[in-house]
């Protein structure tokens, strides 16, 4: 067995207690340093989801900027009949009115069933529908016709497009009364917009 001098015997404990207060040390700092790094992961995590709540709020803020801005529109549009359910009944009383204020000699009409409108397939907004309306009237001449129509729109009872019109020369009446002299037979297609909450079945 070989003896240390007395020297090396006293450092002995004090060598052996730094080595474990380096080591523990080393130790605690690469604990530290996992933690820091961790930590810094989390706040980054943190500020990318505020992030992502101050950008939703801003959308949600120019949403409602929207919404706001078009609304008056939109209600005066459904009012009207334009969006939602089909106005037959307000279409009927319009072409009677129209008719009454133009003093026409009376009008006829069949209205089809309501089917999609094609030009506006795809577009990825609510659905635009079209009901085809099959009117005959009789007019004292043939600017009757526009003056008709323009009392229609005037009706505001929703949107409309005529898709075509044919006249017709009406035999020559007796007498020397007020009557028609020109017989028109239109297409006129009714419109209407279909909720968001349609677009999405």
């Amino acid at each position: 067995m070989k003896l240390l001098p007395s020297g090396a015997r006293e450092l002995a404990l004090p060598s052996t207690v730094l080595l474990a207060a380096l080591l523990l040390g080393g130790g605690l700092i690469r604990i530290t340093q996992d933690s820091a790094a961790q930590a810094q992961r989390q706040a980054q995590e943190q500020r990318k989801i505020l992030q992502e709540a101050k950008t939703r709020y801003q959308k949600s803020g120019e949403e409602k900027e929207q919404i706001l801005r078009y609304l008056p529109d939109y209600l005066a549009l459904q009012r009207q009949g334009f969006i939602g359910a089909e106005p037959r009944f307000n279409w009927v009383d319009a072409l009677r009115a129209a008719n009454a204020e133009t003093e026409l000699f009376g009008t006829q009409y069949e209205i089809g069933p309501q089917e999609p409108y094609r030009a506006a397939e795809g577009s990825g907004l609510p659905p635009l529908n079209q009901s085809v309306m099959k009117l005959n009237a009789q007019l004292l001449h043939e600017e009757d016709l526009q003056r008709f129509f323009d009392a229609l729109a005037r009706q505001r009872v929703g949107l409309f497009s005529v898709r075509e019109c044919g006249l017709e020369r009406l035999g020559a009446g007796s007498g020397t009364g007020f009557q028609p002299h020109v017989g028109a037979e239109c297409q006129v297609a009714w419109l209407t917009l279909g909720t968001a909450a349609e677009a999405k079945r």
